[in-house]
């Protein structure tokens, strides 16, 4: 079950990759964000945060890995600890990609 769970997760960021490829407006990396972003060229904007997101989902679809193994597998605390560098880095990543396009 928790497979399921957290590859449910891992596919719902690879289609928020997928809509910031094919979006026209600025895609905005924070929720609630009530200001639009006003960046200097949509297009690339739009692609690097799908690069962001795509890839967040697949390395978040890479650290459910042990759950395939056994369900109370020892190796499962690999995937609860690897979340919180993992959200570190695309808070990163995003929080860069809006400095750099950013006018």
């Amino acid at each position: 079950m928790a497979f399921m769970i957290w590859m449910f997760i891992a596919v719902c960021f690879l289609l928020l990759g997928v809509y910031c490829f094919h979006a026209k407006k600025a895609v905005r990396f924070w929720a609630n964000d009530e200001e639009a972003i006003v960046v200097k060229n949509i297009r690339a904007y739009n692609k690097a945060m799908g690069k962001l997101w795509t890839w967040a989902g697949i390395f978040f679809g890479l650290l459910e890995l042990p759950f395939v193994l056994k369900q109370n597998s020892p190796l499962s605390i690999v995937s609860i600890l690897g979340c919180l560098p993992w959200v570190i880095v695309v808070m990163l990543w995003g929080m860069r990609i809006e400095d750099k396009y950013r006018q």
